[in-house]
């Protein structure tokens, strides 16, 4: 791969969580840097993103609260000379915007990772203005929402990707809750917000754990929905079969135990879960919201139920259950797709993006 010198990147964050957005930007940062581009990141300095570029001697510039977002990056600017300044989150992109209102005139690229809103003098503001060079959507369902409110030319799509590496040890979940090795552990991963469906995923454990009694639910994720979710678990008897495992730094390791992903998401702008099942071997059942058919061929690589269809996902979690060989079947053919996901490959498309955005100025 090409090297490039001199070219100095700004990546802007304003998440506090560690969420796949978070994630990407952690990547892309670390990729950039092993490709010797000249990148940088802005973060807040209590937010997991910060912590982990720190903990990685990645050294990023530190924002101190999120009202003071638009002064620090004019501050940092001041000091260092950046090319491109590329905002991740929908609060970066407004960052940086305003920034630009006080006199920054650096060319940006905008990611988005979740359906734009559309509609509104504000919005159109934020997608058209002059200085943005180029908006990426992480799946071709946001490309066309974003087309909708942006020149089309400006517009298009680089895939999230995740580490094509295995995990450096395993965890026996099994043991870790006690229960027998012939239970099939049906995992939930994600933030416990409405958007993701956790409490769709418990109302699938519940009528599963009805129909079938070795199997388990695991929650694995934290969020604002956590605390009713547990409340409505240790009312009932099925509750019993859930288990919640909050945010696991070594998630990593836990896949080798695990029998199917259910992601039951009402919105969707990707989700790069279901790319480190693929790569872990762990069958996938999905509701085809937003970019998810852009990930799952469905009864190839994965199976895809209507939109909060929850008798589907039902009946497709019996179905793996029963039939070893789709399971198989599934588990083979996602594992050859994943590859064409690998971070090293996202990162890659971003530098091309780069190098266009400064040959055209």
């Amino acid at each position: 791969m090409s090297s490039t010198r001199g070219n100095s990147i700004l990546h802007v964050s304003t998440e506090m969580d560690w969420r796949g957005g978070e994630r990407q930007v952690h990547l892309l940062h670390e990729s950039l840097l092993s490709n010797q581009w000249n990148s940088h990141l802005l973060c807040p300095g209590d937010s997991s993103l910060f912590q982990k570029t720190t903990h990685n001697k990645m050294r990023p510039f530190k924002s101190k609260r999120k009202s003071a977002h638009v002064l620090h990056l004019l501050k940092v600017i001041k000091k260092t000379d950046f090319d491109i300044i590329h905002a991740h989150d929908s609060r970066a992109h407004l960052v940086c915007l305003l920034a630009s209102l006080l006199g920054m005139s650096i060319p940006m690229v905008v990611t988005r990772r979740s359906m734009p809103r559309i509609g509104g003098l504000l919005q159109r503001w934020k997608y058209q203005h002059p200085q943005i060079k180029r908006l990426v959507g992480i799946s071709q369902a946001i490309q066309e929402k974003l087309k909708t409110i942006a020149p089309a030319q400006h517009i298009e799509t680089i895939y999230s990707g995740v580490k094509l590496a295995p995990a450096a040890h395993t965890i026996d979940l099994h043991s870790e809750l006690r229960i027998p090795y012939e239970t099939k552990l049906f995992a939930f991963v994600g933030a416990l917000s409405a958007e993701k469906g956790p409490d769709l995923f418990l109302k699938v454990a519940q009528t599963l754990s009805q129909k079938r009694s070795a199997i388990h639910f695991v929650v694995i994720g934290e969020g604002p929905l956590g605390h009713s979710l547990k409340q409505k678990c240790s009312s009932t008897k099925w509750g019993e079969n859930v288990s919640f495992l909050g945010f696991r730094n070594d998630l990593s390791a836990l896949w080798y135990s695990l029998y199917c992903l259910l992601v039951p998401s009402r919105s969707e702008g990707l989700n790069t879960t279901i790319l480190d099942a693929f790569y872990h071997e762990v069958p996938v059942i999905a509701f085809d919201t937003g970019g998810i058919p852009e990930l799952i061929s469905h009864e190839k690589t994965g199976l895809l139920c209507p939109a909060e269809d929850l008798k589907s996902m039902i009946s497709y979690s019996l179905q793996l259950t029963d039939h070893q060989e789709l399971r198989q079947s599934l588990v083979k053919n996602a594992r050859n797709q994943v590859e064409n996901f690998a971070a090293d490959k996202m990162a890659e498309k971003y530098m091309h993006l780069y190098r266009e955005v400064l040959n055209s100025d």
